[in-house]
């Protein structure tokens, strides 16, 4: 099998972020004191990949320089601009030429928690299958938020609907997909759609699908989160917290008033908590300074402000 590589498309601009996503590019947003993206690279890492191509846009140079900067051990990362953003599927169409063979497709505004990824891996020996992962979602509302995959006996996928309006399967996809390089053509052939005018990575799969190459649901995710608002933020670090079994999580370049109380709460690294009061629920970001004065909970603290995410 030819060498498999991974692309991570991350050049969103998160608009639903408001403060959060102007600020920082999605695949920087922290998650548990590191980096969205560096996530990712710690899941292509296991499955073995080597070689990596980010599609970049939202604050690019902000994205790349703090991606050299980090420790990537033996991978190499490509950086490719998408220019004027279009879409999921005009941004993967960037890197047409670019690679030749199979490739792991990840989001880079989705975190998961992925259980035995290497059957993605399976699905692209031989140079045929193909794979998307999936988690069963029982609440309804969700699959409406993302996409619902329908699924055969078989585990094949049959269709795969963007944001539907009365889902008919709680097979949820999760923003992880293994593809053959004919996706490009796909890519080529996929039309803006009515919903967002946008070019849809689910559309280009429905043509994918078309083209008559196998394709499966592999159902891998333990929880997932889609960076889409401040609150799918906060609760991502919520999260992570009780994966590592923590209550807090503190940096160690972060300063702490001993006055303060935190429970369940994510301090980045250089932040300066003042002041004294309780902190619940809450993320501060790297570098935030702010002087406490209140019990605060689900909230964000970013620079010198808040931003709340209490409420459903």
């Amino acid at each position: 099998m030819s060498e498999i590589v991974g692309a991570i498309l991350a050049g969103g601009r998160g608009s639903r972020m408001g403060k959060v996503g102007e600020l920082h590019p999605k695949a920087l947003l922290p998650v548990a004191n590191r980096p969205a993206i560096a996530h990712h690279f710690d899941l292509l890492r296991r499955l073995g990949v080597t070689r990596v191509f980010v599609v970049v846009g939202h604050q690019a140079d902000a994205l790349v320089a703090a991606v050299e900067g980090m420790d990537l051990g033996d991978l190499q990362v490509t950086f490719v601009d998408q220019g004027d953003a279009k879409g999921s599927a005009h941004a993967l169409g960037c890197l047409r030429g670019r690679i030749g063979g199979p490739l792991l497709l990840m989001l880079g505004d989705y975190l998961l928690d992925c259980d035995q990824p290497e059957r993605m891996l399976a699905r692209l020996e031989g140079g045929s299958g193909g794979a998307i992962a999936v988690k069963k979602e029982a609440d309804p509302e969700l699959v409406r938020q993302a996409c619902m995959v329908d699924v055969a006996e078989d585990g094949r996928v049959r269709g795969i609907i963007e944001k539907p309006v009365a889902p008919r399967s709680d097979l949820k996809g999760c923003g992880f997909y293994g593809f053959q390089p004919e996706i490009f053509d796909a890519v080529a052939r996929t039309p803006r759609t009515a919903l967002r005018d946008e070019y849809e990575l689910t559309v280009a799969i429905e043509i994918y699908l078309r083209l008559g190459l196998p394709f499966f649901a592999e159902q891998i995710i333990g929880w997932d989160a889609n960076l889409t608002r401040p609150r799918d933020l906060l609760d991502c670090n919520l999260r992570w917290l009780s994966r590592l079994g923590a209550d807090n999580l503190v940096a160690e370049t972060a300063s702490v008033h001993a006055r303060l109380s935190l429970r369940h709460t994510v301090v980045g690294e250089g932040a300066n908590l003042s002041g004294e009061g309780r902190l619940e629920e809450v993320l501060v970001f790297p570098d935030a300074a702010s002087k406490v004065t209140s019990d605060i909970s689900r909230t964000i603290i970013i620079g010198n402000g808040r931003v709340s995410c209490a409420g459903p």
